[in-house]
């Protein structure tokens, strides 16, 4: 039994040997201690283990410089690759470096530059009406002449749309007389009904209004 508890095996016998060994006072006060004793060191284990995650975590954090001093020394530096960079493009394109705060200046912007830029962005539409949106061929009028006849009496236009097939076919008396709803719920057929179209089982009737 101690062979299959070292293992982590526990069988039926060895639960029953267990309960007739915690009948004895004596037993059953060493296996109190025994587990009193495995809680603390679980509880100890996890402190420690916890300690360690906050000191790995305040490490982790001091690896960098937050302070005043090394903040303005990033940015000094920030600021002088910034400085030079410019430095850089007024040089390419012949403009005077400026020395001081009393003599910049703002450059102004070659007028074919703007120009092109405008006229790009007049040309670039954007929105619904871009190049790349996706946006369908448009239909033809022959197309878009759609009939919206009830398919059950041909003397009314279809109002009622079939769920879950999604037809719209049938006027708003014809849906009634075709498929009555319940009392507290006016989207759900009473009893089974089919669509007209496709002979799909309705669950529920939506009325569509037309914009």
């Amino acid at each position: 039994m101690l062979s299959r508890l070292q293992q982590g095996l526990r069988r039926e016998e060895d639960r029953t040997v267990f309960a007739s060994m915690l009948l004895e006072d004596e037993t059953a006060q060493l296996a109190s201690t025994v587990h009193r004793e495995q809680l603390q060191l679980r509880e100890t284990a996890q402190r420690a283990q916890e300690t360690l995650l906050n000191e790995q975590r305040r490490l982790a954090a001091r690896d960098g410089d937050f302070s005043r001093q090394g903040l303005d020394a990033q940015r000094r530096q920030t600021s002088a690759v910034a400085t030079t960079a410019l430095s850089n493009i007024m040089r390419e394109i012949g403009a005077p470096a400026a020395r001081g705060g009393a003599h910049r200046r703002v450059l102004p912007i070659p007028n074919s530059w703007s120009s092109e830029s405008e006229e790009e962005e007049e040309d670039q539409e954007q929105g619904l009406d871009a190049r790349d949106s996706g946006r369908p061929e448009p239909k033809s009028d022959e197309e878009m002449t759609v009939k919206l006849e009830c398919r059950i009496c041909y003397s009314q236009t279809a109002e009622v749309a079939c769920l879950p097939c999604g037809h719209l076919v049938m006027c708003k008396w014809c849906s009634e007389q075709h498929s009555p709803t319940m009392a507290h719920d006016r989207t759900r057929p009473r009893r089974a009904a089919a669509c007209p179209v496709c002979r799909k089982g309705i669950r529920q009737k939506v009325r569509v209004f037309r914009a």
